[in-house]
């Protein structure tokens, strides 16, 4: 039984690595002309192809692409991620009605992003605005389930990173 389960543990994790492709795809070469040369000619082709760290990030006035190369900011689309720590926010509640949890962003190849709130499927309020960071949601209640909710821009309209954060109680001493 346990080598069974080992088996197929093994070819799960073998088929997520082969279907994200090699770590050494190839990548088109751009033409590109010194700026006091009018006409191209051969051999003033460059080519720079810059891997997106481990989250997803990229110099400044490059954006990171679906397959985790480093594109120029011209012409790119905005991604980001929103993510809790922890998702589920357990709280004492013979000493506290109150939990937190630190919710941290980060937009690509946009200025800023706004992420909103919505607390059991109400309305959404902002929450915070900037191209990246982290911040504490200390307000977190048993029984509640928050949607935070990550946009490029401040438009509200391109949704791009949802993560889902709830409130449970226990009872312990204090």
């Amino acid at each position: 039984m346990k080598s069974r389960w080992l088996s197929a543990a093994f070819l799960a994790v073998a088929l997520a690595v082969s279907a994200c492709g090699s770590a050494a795809e190839t990548v088109e070469p751009a033409q590109v002309s010194d700026p006091d040369v009018s006409d191209s000619r051969d051999g003033d082709v460059h080519q720079l192809a810059l891997d997106c760290d481990e989250e997803g990030n990229c110099p400044g006035g490059y954006y990171c692409d679906a397959n985790w190369i480093c594109r120029s900011g011209g012409g790119g689309y905005a991604t980001g991620t929103v993510t809790a720590n922890p998702t589920a926010v357990w709280i004492n509640t013979n000493v506290t009605s109150l939990g937190q949890t630190q919710i941290c962003w980060q937009v690509n190849n946009a200025s800023t992003g706004e992420v909103w709130v919505s607390d059991n499927g109400q309305s959404e309020l902002l929450f915070t605005r900037a191209s990246s960071g982290c911040e504490f949601a200390w307000w977190i209640q048993v029984g509640h389930t928050y949607s935070f909710r990550l946009y490029e821009g401040t438009a509200h309209s391109n949704l791009l990173s949802t993560v889902i954060v709830a409130g449970y109680g226990y009872q312990a001493l204090r």
